[in-house]
């Protein structure tokens, strides 16, 4: 296909971590560009730079960023440096980044100069709360606010190359790898009405 960037969004808890994780495991053509945060770290293999939020908006401010936005109240950016570095040494760029941030590159003169394919991934709502409930790094406030903000993701899907399903990790690590090696682009549905109209009863049970 002869892609040079890939960009991977996708629902907070939709697994887009894990299918990456696994896909860079034994794709040596691909590089994870790490972005940078004001977030506290989760773990060890919490695969960002942390910065404060003054140091973050000191680097804004030098156009440091390719993309950067707010989400759930913390900053998130992709360093611009980073990306070239990396198509220049023959890679492709793997870039981790929501639905805002997706909309900068595209609109960006980036989005001109390179061949970029994008992904959306999700996953059902009920699936998506037991992965954020189990992950133990948040409370329930944090977690409400990540799934309300992919109620206003839905609208953007259909800007992306594809929708990817993560029910079964194996097929979608072969897909998003089919994708990208042969240009084979799945056609997968995706009822966001449907997502919608359960994630927003769950997260009435969970506020009340």
């Amino acid at each position: 296909m002869g892609v040079d960037i890939i960009i991977v969004s996708g629902f907070s808890g939709s697994g887009k971590g894990t299918i990456l994780k696994k896909l860079l495991s034994f794709c040596p053509e691909l590089e994870l560009i790490k972005s940078y945060t004001t977030r506290k770290k989760r773990d060890d293999a919490d695969f960002y730079s942390f910065v404060t939020l003054e140091e973050f908006l000191r680097l804004k401010e030098k156009k440091f960023f390719l993309e950067c936005n707010q989400y759930s109240g913390e900053w998130y950016g992709t360093p611009v440096h980073a990306v070239q570095s990396c198509i220049n040494k023959g890679k492709i760029a793997v870039i981790e980044i929501d639905s805002n941030g997706f909309n900068q590159i595209m609109k960006s003169s980036v989005a001109k100069k390179y061949r970029v394919l994008s992904v959306f991934i999700v996953a059902d709502a009920d699936t998506i709360i037991k992965r954020l409930l189990n992950r133990n790094t948040e409370n329930l406030e944090k977690i409400l606010s990540r799934v309300n903000s992919s109620l206003d993701e839905c609208e953007c899907i259909a800007h992306y190359d594809f929708v990817l399903p993560n029910y079964d990790l194996d097929t979608s690590v072969a897909m998003l790898e089919k994708a990208f090696l042969t240009g084979e682009i799945p056609h997968m549905a995706f009822n966001a009405k449907e997502y919608k109209h359960r994630m927003q009863h769950l997260i009435w049970l969970l506020g009340d």
